[in-house]
């Protein structure tokens, strides 16, 4: 199994400081060359580096997936209003609960 520290040099493969090293031989694969999940040598799968890892400061802000974005090989996309759902008060909770398989006879 190849050496999966996280202080290995940026190789010539990186592009603004992320690549694709595989987790069985160690290759490394440019990220945006195309859609890949496995090595081309030994079919091992894929892992994201970075050259700079983020800290918890950058994870601070919105509540929603794009507080992560530092995190993330991408500079813009496209959202939805995903992420830091808000949680209801559901007054049949206690039906589910109690008897999760009774059917849908019990629901009204």
């Amino acid at each position: 199994m190849a050496d999966l520290t996280l202080d290995e040099p940026e190789p010539s493969e990186a592009t603004d400081g992320v690549w694709l090293t595989c987790i069985e031989c160690g290759e490394t694969f440019a990220p945006f060359a195309g859609i890949r999940y496995t090595c081309d040598d030994c079919d091992g799968l894929l892992e994201v580096r970075y050259a700079d890892l983020p800290t918890f400061e950058d994870f601070e802000g919105e509540e929603n997936v794009w507080r992560y974005a530092a995190a993330l090989p991408v500079d813009d996309g496209v959202s939805l209003p995903e992420g830091g759902t808000p949680l209801h008060e559901v007054s049949r909770l206690e039906d589910e609960v109690a008897s999760p398989a009774s059917g849908s006879n019990t629901r009204g």
